[in-house]
Formats: structure tokens, C-alpha cells, sequence
């Protein structure tokens, strides 16, 4: 899990970092980490699940592209843009309210009860993000600029793929259930990408290929490492360390680009991860 910790933390900062010094458009950042991750996880579930994977159904096929574009192919490429126009402290910081927004999804499906505790953190997540994405304590509590509005999206479809689609990952295996996700989602940002960008006017350098293959196997290396680590550790433990993330996303961002997060960022984020333990924990 500390690896996995490790290499969530650094997908803003190198994406960030690729912006910064190539003029790649967000939709073709997202298409090629989706299909890097389609082929590492295609490649490890033919190995493990090569049975579960071809006995799939066309319905199957079809629940499963739908819940992949709802959670990795659109989502992606939104957080893409998201990154695109704000800072790394406000993406890995409203990023970090998922927990909160997957509880708040859970109860409105019925597949979770609420409780005055989980309400609460809910609420102190959600004040956290507001303290965030604002500017300062001076003019207004919110000022919600777009690059935050996309994470923020981002954030509540990446919630709702998950509660949506607990009972297929049983189903059919997260192996198996991931490797459609990412394979339909591949294909339809390939689709979006040929259609509305083009390609960078400058040619990449050797550094940033070499961050885009990072950030595509990466994508693929952390699902299985977490897949891994749940065979020994609790979901709850799990869930524990990826408060770990934004506080060291935050560090590669302060050596690695030179962003200091802000006073206010630092005080909104100990609320939102003070509501995640609240909700983690009840």
C-alpha cells in the first residue's frame, strides 16, 4: 500500500509537469494512460482470469462499458482538464473528498444506512472543499474557478462508479471487471481524440514520453498493487492510507514545481481528511 500510497501521489504532479512543458491536450493524456492501463491489465488478467474475462455476456460487456465511461473514460479525461487549468494542491485536495461523496451516493441508493457521525463528516469534508477552492478568507467563502468545478466532477462520477458498480465488481472479479472498463474506455477516447484534437504542434521531448508511459503504467500499477494488498489488509486499512496521498502529492508538488500550497489550502485539507476519518471510521 505505501507504494501504491507513493505512486498516487505522483499522478497530479507529473501530469502537471507534462502540461507545463509540451502543449498535449488533455483528452490525449487521458486516451493514452487509459490504454497503457488497458494493456498492463488485459496482460495480467489473461494470466489470472482468462476464463471469467471470455465466458462475459454481451449485456455484461455493455453494464460494464457504461460504468467504465461514467468512472475512467470520461472522468479521466475531465480530471485531465481539471489539472489543466488549476493547481495541484486544489486537484489532490477536492480529489480527496471521493470518500465522502461515495458515502453520501451509498445512502441515497440505499445500499448504505446514514448516521449522524458519517453525516457529519460528510458535512466537514464538503467544508474543507469550500475553505479550498476559495480564495483566501478575504472577498468570499467559494470562489470556484473552472479548473476546480471539473475536479470537483470528477470527483462525484468517479463516487458514483464505485457504489454503481460494487455489485458487478463481485460479479464478475476486479480483474476482470476493471480490464472491460478500461478497454471500452480506451476505445471511446481514442474515438474522441482523432475527432477533436490534434496533434502537438512541438514534438515531445525524451522526458515527457517518458512521464506519459510513467503515468499510463502507473494508472495499471496501482490498481494492482491495491488488489493485492486487500488479500492481507482491511478495506478499512486500505482506506487509511490513502489519507497518505494528498499529503505527500502535496510534497512532490512544493519540490518537484515549486507550488507551496496555501494557508487556507492547508486548513480546508486537515477538514476534509478529518471528515473522511469520520466517515471511515463509523
Amino acid at each position: 500500500m505505501l507504494a501504491a500510497v507513493g505512486l498516487l501521489s505522483t499522478f497530479a504532479p507529473v501530469m502537471k509537469f507534462v502540461f507545463q512543458h509540451s502543449d498535449i491536450s488533455p483528452l490525449s493524456l487521458a486516451c493514452i494512460r487509459v490504454m497503457i492501463g488497458f494493456i498492463f491489465l488485459l496482460t495480467v488478467t489473461l494470466c489470472r482470469d482468462r476464463r471469467d474475462l471470455l465466458y462475459l455476456g454481451g449485456a455484461d460487456v455493455w453494464g460494464l462499458t457504461l460504468l467504465g465511461f461514467l468512472g475512467v473514460g470520461l472522468s479521466y479525461a475531465i480530471a485531465a482538464w481539471g489539472l489543466l487549468h488549476t493547481s495541484v494542491a486544489h486537484y489532490v485536495l477536492i480529489y480527496s473528498l471521493t470518500p465522502s461523496f461515495t458515502a453520501a451516493f451509498s445512502f441515497l441508493t440505499g445500499k448504505d444506512r446514514a448516521s449522524a457521525v458519517k453525516v457529519a463528516g460528510i458535512l466537514l469534508s464538503c467544508l474543507g472543499g469550500a475553505i479550498v477552492v476559495s480564495d483566501g478568507f478575504h472577498d468570499s467563502l467559494l470562489s470556484l474557478g473552472i479548473g476546480d468545478a471539473l475536479v470537483l466532477l470528477f470527483a462525484m462520477m468517479l463516487s458514483a462508479q464505485i457504489v454503481l458498480s460494487s455489485t458487478m465488481v463481485k460479479r464478475y472479479g476486479a480483474l476482470t471487471a476493471n480490464t472491460v472498463m478500461f478497454g471500452s474506455s480506451s476505445l471511446l477516447l481514442l474515438a474522441g481524440a482523432i475527432v477533436w484534437t490534434e496533434l502537438p504542434r512541438e514534438p515531445l521531448s525524451l522526458t515527457t514520453f517518458s512521464l506519459i508511459v510513467f503515468i499510463g503504467s502507473a494508472t495499471a500499477a496501482v490498481f494492482l498493487l491495491r488488489f493485492t494488498s486487500l488479500r492481507s489488509l482491511t478495506p478499512a486499512t486500505v482506506g487509511g492510507f490513502h489519507n497518505l496521498v494528498p499529503v505527500f502529492t502535496l510534497l512532490f508538488a512544493y519540490v518537484f514545481l515549486g507550488e507551496a500550497p496555501a494557508l487556507h489550502s492547508i486548513i480546508g485539507g486537515v477538514a476534509i481528511l478529518a471528515g473522511v476519518e469520520l466517515v471511515r471510521r463509523t
